[in-house]
């Protein structure tokens, strides 16, 4: 696989429907993300492939040359957790939550944390309305 197929298909991955909408999020032209999709352009800026991989949460070395692992490890998750159990986990994922992980890995860490409160909030709440609904049916 190329390097402007890698992008290619990681920009789908990553919920970019058109190059268009990944240059805006990388702050480049959709010309130049085409460019680099279709391998015309044989050298990315360091800055610029470091912007495209943050956005497309994959590691620069991955998408520079196809070597080494695809995804960061999340600084978020406990460092009891190794490597290959991550991977082992993300290996189970459908693919609807894979490119969800995907998307929430790429949002800054403001915006992760205040959605991880959210769904802990949520849970809460799901689990004691199940508890009320359980008591009442006993």
């Amino acid at each position: 696989m190329s390097r402007g197929q890698r992008i290619q298909s990681v920009r789908i991955e990553a919920g970019f429907k058109k190059a268009l909408h990944l240059a805006k999020a990388v702050g480049v032209s959709g010309a130049t993300v085409s460019e680099w999709e279709n391998d015309i352009i044989k050298k990315i800026s360091g800055e610029n492939l470091l912007k495209l991989s943050k956005v497309l949460n994959v590691t620069s070395d991955w998408l520079e040359t196809g070597k080494g692992p695809k995804h960061p490890i999340d600084q978020n998750i406990d460092s009891s957790v190794s490597t290959s159990e991550v991977i082992q986990i993300e290996k189970h994922l459908s693919p609807q939550d894979e490119k969800l992980l995907h998307q929430f890995k790429g949002l800054p860490k403001r915006e992760r944390k205040r959605i991880r409160a959210e769904i802990e909030h949520l849970s809460e709440q799901y689990k004691e309305a199940y508890e009320e609904m359980r008591k009442r049916d006993e």
